[in-house]
Formats: structure tokens, sequence, C-alpha cells
């Protein structure tokens, strides 16, 4: 499935946990501190310094905050972004492919 209609049906999003995660709050009237407490885990604090860029996001975090919400575990880029690494990290192949092909062709 291409990209744009994963994002027409609201799939995934381009808007870190950080910027997105407060406005699915509201959507659904969920406090950050009840969140905390349904997911498991962490603290309202901890969520807080997430959202306040005072600790990096947690990628199995994200995975847990969207499946809860009932989203897709994929729908914070974070959470992508640690899956990719991952994929990386076990296929030289993938790393280069990405490299030559991606990275390298854009310098």
């Amino acid at each position: 499935m291409r990209i744009l209609a994963l994002m027409a049906q609201r799939q995934f999003s381009r808007r870190g946990l950080p910027d997105e995660l407060p406005r699915l709050l509201d959507e659904r009237k969920i406090t950050l501190r009840s969140l905390a407490r349904e997911v498991g885990g962490f603290d309202h604090g901890y969520l807080s310094r997430m959202l306040s860029h005072k600790t990096p996001v947690n990628a199995l975090h994200a995975e847990r905050i969207a499946l809860h919400l009932g989203l897709p575990a994929y729908y914070f880029p974070e959470a992508r972004e640690a899956a990719v690494i991952k994929a990386v990290r076990r296929s030289a192949r993938l790393r280069d492919e990405i490299y030559f092909e991606r990275v390298r062709r854009r310098s």
C-alpha cells in the first residue's frame, strides 16, 4: 500500500510522539496520568518528560501507547525508525542498498 493511502487512512503519523500524542489524548479525552496508568510500565512523569523533549522517546513505549489507543504499533515514527535500524543492523545488504540507492545518491 502506498504511503499516501496509509496516511489518508490515518494508519501512521509523520509527527513524532511528543507532537502527536497530545492531540490523540485530547481527541479521546484521556489524561497523561490515566494513559500511563492504563498502559502500565511507566509513570505520567516519564511520559511528560518525553513530551517535553527532556528524555528521548522509547520506541517500545511508543508502540505500546499506539496499540493501547487502537492504532497500529508502527503509528509513531519513533517505532518505525527503531524497526528500520534493527533491520539494517541485521542485514548488510539492506544497509548498503539504503546507503547507495538513497543516501549517497542525494549527496
